[in-house]
């Protein structure tokens, strides 16, 4: 049997999801196979608990509950030149960053933090970022991280096999 393939949501993709509620069925059934393996960063988790509309924050968590998600580390950076840089990311799963991935981190824009951890979290998870921002996508994918559309992550999931 093929490894299951490795997809990292951020959580804009929810939204893409909440209107395409066959992809959901799909993802899981495909994660009971082992087809698919779904991660999420708390990156992901406190986005979505920070949605100001009560009734959309309460429409995606009832989606997000019945996705099959596995939570990943995020890399905890100090960087000088950023500003409010801090050296970790609350929460408990977080790892040291390497030299490599700080320089990424830079790279992707250590302004927007958020998107840039959660790049370079789908990477070390060996995973493919998934997110509804055009521009992350093109930035990961200059810099060699997996990265798609959650369309694209769509269009992926109704054929897996």
């Amino acid at each position: 049997m093929a490894a299951p393939r490795r997809y990292l949501l951020e959580s804009n993709a929810l939204d893409y999801l909440s209107e395409n509620p066959d992809v959901v069925d799909l993802i899981v059934e495909a994660s009971a196979q082992d087809k698919l393996v779904l991660l999420v960063t708390q990156l992901t988790i406190d986005d979505l608990n920070q949605i100001p509309d009560a009734v959309w924050r309460a429409d995606l968590q009832a989606l997000f509950d019945r996705l099959p998600v596995e939570q990943a580390p995020i890399a905890a950076f100090l960087i000088p030149d950023v500003p409010r840089a801090r050296p970790t990311y609350p929460g408990e799963a977080v790892y040291p960053a390497s030299d490599d991935q700080a320089r990424l981190f830079q790279l992707l824009g250590g302004d927007h933090r958020a998107d840039a951890r959660q790049a370079i979290s789908a990477k070390a998870a060996g995973a493919t970022l998934v997110t509804s921002d055009a521009s992350l996508v093109r930035k990961a994918l200059a810099h060699g991280i997996s990265a798609l559309s959650a369309a694209d992550f769509a269009a992926e999931v109704r054929v897996i096999p």
